[in-house]
């Protein structure tokens, strides 16, 4: 932000470092809150687009006449391949919650972006640390692995936004320089923000997969 950028790596390329190691450590794990499977789209309450979700592949299923486990198969591999790609979507519209909460202070819109790769990457960061550490627990206390998948993907999600509180307090002190309260009350804002972000991101992510399998 002060100009020196030679000594730094860009900020959308440590965003793609940080993706492609938690992709790859929730690939050997086996669980992401960024891939959420077919299952939790049509009966988790939590997810606002669940009952579009539960009445389209239902339709759907009665359509063409395939077995759910079937069709549930083919979804959640499609997930898989399209969650690493389309969590770039939650960088523009995160920088778009940054200017309106900034709006008076008339920053540049580049640098709520750069601002939001970093904070998405350190999202990604923790997230690998939390997956494999409960990779590792796993591994030495193997009773544990009787906890559900869907549990531990809301265990994970909870810890990380609870991380990212810290990360945004930090963050808009240091690159908006804002005081103490200020950044205690827009961390929180922002807080609450990745977590609608990440309910915007999960309702594009079942459309796609769905309408790509059906098209």
């Amino acid at each position: 932000m002060k100009g020196s950028r030679v000594p730094y790596m860009h900020p959308f390329r440590v965003f793609l470092v940080a993706n492609v190691m938690f992709f790859l450590v929730a690939s050997l794990v086996g669980q992401s809150p960024l891939t959420t499977r077919l299952r939790m789209h049509m009966h988790s309450e939590n997810f606002y687009h669940q009952p579009v979700a539960k009445q389209m592949v239902e339709t759907h299923l009665d359509e063409v006449g395939t077995e759910f486990e079937v069709y549930e198969a083919a979804f959640d591999r499609r997930v898989e391949t399209l969650a690493k790609s389309l969590v770039l979507v939650m960088l523009p519209v995160f920088a778009f919650l940054m200017g309106l909460l900034l709006m008076g202070r008339k920053e540049p819109a580049v640098k709520h972006l750069a601002f939001s790769c970093h904070a998405y990457a350190h999202l990604l960061l923790f997230n690998f640390a939390i997956v494999l550490g409960i990779l590792g627990l796993v591994f030495v206390f193997p009773a544990l692995d009787v906890i559900s998948r869907d549990a531990k993907e809301i265990l994970v999600s909870v810890i990380s936004l609870m991380i990212m509180l810290g990360f945004f307090y930090a963050g808009v002190r240091r690159v908006y320089g804002t005081q103490r309260l200020m950044s205690v009350a827009l961390g929180l804002v922002m807080t609450v923000g990745v977590y609608f972000v990440l309910f915007l991101y999960r309702a594009l992510l079942f459309f796609v997969a769905f309408y790509s399998l059906k098209f």
